[in-house]
């Protein structure tokens, strides 16, 4: 999703969240999403939950049990996790331990790492109740009462886009400790400085309404950590000519980022520009991100989520750890553009790969010159 200028502060300080709008949205917008004659929907229903979905949690295990460290959240968040890229991240991530206490929590940013350049951040919180009271349900999911977010400290530019980031949840036995580890990707035209910095911001619900018989939260940003810089982590260019009006494609061990001269019709039925992204690496693996399953894939299994399955193909199978994600869309006027629209197509990756173990990428069957 993307929101123009310093649209995206606005929008998550003034969040309004039904109280039984929870995992089920998020998972059956993203299930929707695979039926093309429901695409419009689909993008619509995605583009809501994904500024609510840091309000729910997944992936719910002991940390206390298991003693979790950096190297630890890290590779268990990922379905894969390269380690050169897996090492770079977490022999550079930052201690930290600044604390923000609201009411009877206290949230401590334990530890980061911030690449200002390719703008992706992974950061670990964890949250104690003060007074012992639980702070989650037996399905493991985020206190609906708070929710954490970052905001890049830079202009957003024309044609500026954002990943809206995605997290897990690890907690101790009695749910009086929950410890979040987040994985933000920021997408942008241009790139940033080193001297950037990045917010973490805690939103609180701050009111609710009724309207209609529904029950809608308002949240609004109570307190923020400034992570500074503390690496830079590498990246390829891919030569994008063939494809009708690409101007660049980036990839970073996080994500991929296709940026389109063009203007796109998101309230019509048109098909995004790129449907899928092969990438051949060097030990023979195959990994896809897409926006719907190609023509003839189907599922190997049912699963919650619409990237976490293995498909049976034409070719043979593909299992759901050679999934790396889903597209998102998002664009906007840009005078520097000769249409004057920039379109960007992007996708964070739910594994870290070693872009440098990449021998090929695909775009559509196509083969676009690694750079």
């Amino acid at each position: 999703m993307m929101l123009e200028h310093n649209t995206y502060r606005e929008a998550i300080s003034d969040v309004k969240l039904p109280e039984d709008l929870g995992m089920e949205m998020v998972e059956s917008a993203i299930q929707r999403k695979e039926r093309r004659t429901q695409k419009l929907r689909a993008r619509a229903v995605a583009a809501i939950a994904g500024i609510f979905i840091l309000a729910f949690g997944a992936n719910g295990i002991c940390y206390a049990q298991t003693g979790m460290n950096i190297w630890d959240l890290v590779t268990a968040t990922h379905h894969k996790a390269d380690s050169a890229t897996a090492n770079a991240i977490t022999e550079n991530a930052q201690k930290c331990g600044d604390s923000i206490i609201y009411k009877n929590l206290q949230f401590t940013l334990e530890n980061y790492y911030f690449d200002p350049v390719n703008c992706e951040v992974y950061y670990s919180i964890r949250t104690d109740s003060l007074d012992g009271t639980p702070l989650s349900t037996e399905k493991k999911e985020m206190p609906e009462e708070y929710y954490f977010s970052s905001s890049p400290n830079r202009p957003f530019e024309p044609g500026t886009s954002t990943m809206n980031p995605e997290h897990s949840v690890y907690l101790n036995e009695a749910h009086t400790s929950i410890r979040t580890f987040y994985h933000d990707v920021y997408m942008f035209e241009t790139e940033g400085s080193p001297e950037d910095t990045i917010n973490v911001n805690l939103s609180v619900k701050d009111n609710e309404t009724v309207e209609n018989d529904i029950t809608y939260y308002e949240y609004k940003i109570a307190n923020s950590f400034v992570l500074k810089p503390t690496g830079q982590l590498p990246r390829r260019h891919a030569d994008g000519s063939a494809l009708e009006g690409c101007t660049d494609i980036t990839i970073t061990s996080g994500g991929i980022s296709l940026n389109f001269d063009m203007h796109f019709d998101f309230e019509g039925e048109e098909p995004y520009p790129v449907q899928l992204v092969t990438f051949k690496m060097k030990d023979g693996a195959t990994y896809y991100i897409f926006d719907t399953p190609p023509e003839g894939w189907e599922k190997l299994e049912d699963s919650d989520t619409f990237d976490g399955t293995g498909y049976r193909t034409p070719d043979g199978e593909v299992s759901k750890d050679s999934v790396l994600g889903t597209f998102s869309g998002g664009g906007g006027f840009d005078g520097y553009a000769k249409s004057g629209y920039n379109f960007e197509l992007f996708g964070k990756f739910n594994s870290l790969i070693n872009i440098e173990d990449i021998t090929a990428v695909y775009v559509d069957g196509v083969e676009v010159p690694l750079m």
